[in-house]
């Protein structure tokens, strides 16, 4: 990581000093979850996201800490993903070059009917690769294969938008490289639905090959 600066470092700890009135209070069983998700990286990477202005990150920080505490994405059970899983759609597929997972996405073996477990079966693979992520390691790099993929076998629009809308709240600055491999054709029409939703920086790390 590059050193922060005087003024980043005094942004982050102004915004460190309001993680205690964020988190669940003390002898909560979520207190504790709360504090070591609350790191100096984890409010870094927020402040980034959020062009380094506080009160923005910090309203970020509390809207994720209340999304993590209702749907409970660290903990959740493999079994009730485990029909998504089986087709091998998602895969953690090794490390990058800068040492992040790899996400590796299959549209074609898309073989469940839409729905919210879908997101979730995203959901769990991504906090399985942030958990292995070595020590200085925080991004990670997604691979989407559309070889063979159309719109019959392919997850729903909604699916889709519902996914980009969690990772750009809940999970910012933890993309490395998003590369597409083999988009079809109605490709740009789903762009266009969907990018609204995606920050200009992430924009720039998407590859079409």
């Amino acid at each position: 990581h590059r050193p922060l600066s005087d003024d980043e470092q005094e942004k982050v700890d102004l915004v460190m000093g309001r993680v205690p009135g964020l988190c669940a209070p003390a002898g909560d069983p979520m207190h504790d979850e709360d504090v070591a998700f609350c790191t100096e990286r984890c409010v870094v990477r927020f402040l980034r996201a959020c062009r380094w202005d506080t009160d923005m990150a910090t309203e970020r920080l509390a809207n994720t800490l209340q999304w993590r505490h209702e749907r409970r994405p660290h903990v959740m059970d493999p079994a009730y993903v485990e029909p998504e899983a089986m087709s091998g759609k998602l895969l953690i597929d090794g490390f990058d070059r800068c040492g992040g997972p790899v996400l590796y996405i299959t549209p074609r073996l898309e073989d469940t009917k839409s729905s919210q477990r879908q997101v979730d079966n995203m959901i769990f693979f991504l906090e399985r690769a942030i958990a292995l992520m070595p020590p200085g390691v925080e991004k990670l790099t997604f691979i989407v294969d559309f070889s063979g993929s159309s719109v019959f076998n392919s997850p729903a629009p909604w699916v889709t938008k519902s996914i980009v809308r969690t990772l750009d709240q809940h999970y910012p600055e933890r993309l490395h490289m998003a590369i597409l491999v083999g988009t079809p054709w109605y490709y740009n029409q789903l762009y266009k639905l969907i990018s609204p939703m995606i920050d200009p920086v992430t924009k720039e790390k998407i590859r079409v090959v």
